[in-house]
């Protein structure tokens, strides 16, 4: 794993724990986690292609 790579995927765990915490607080239930990892994943793959372009 390169780099890039692995700021990916920790970025992608941080915006998952983050996400997933908020919408927890916000809506009162567990659902906010999946939720939270479904936001961090889209935006991982938005940060991951616009790098991708750059390159």
């Amino acid at each position: 794993m390169n780099g890039s790579t692995r700021q990916l995927i920790v970025c992608g765990i941080t915006m998952a724990i983050l996400w997933s915490v908020l919408f927890t607080t916000a809506l009162h239930n567990y659902a906010g986690i999946g939720i939270g990892i479904c936001f961090a994943a889209v935006f991982t793959l938005l940060f991951r292609s616009s790098r991708e372009k750059k390159n």
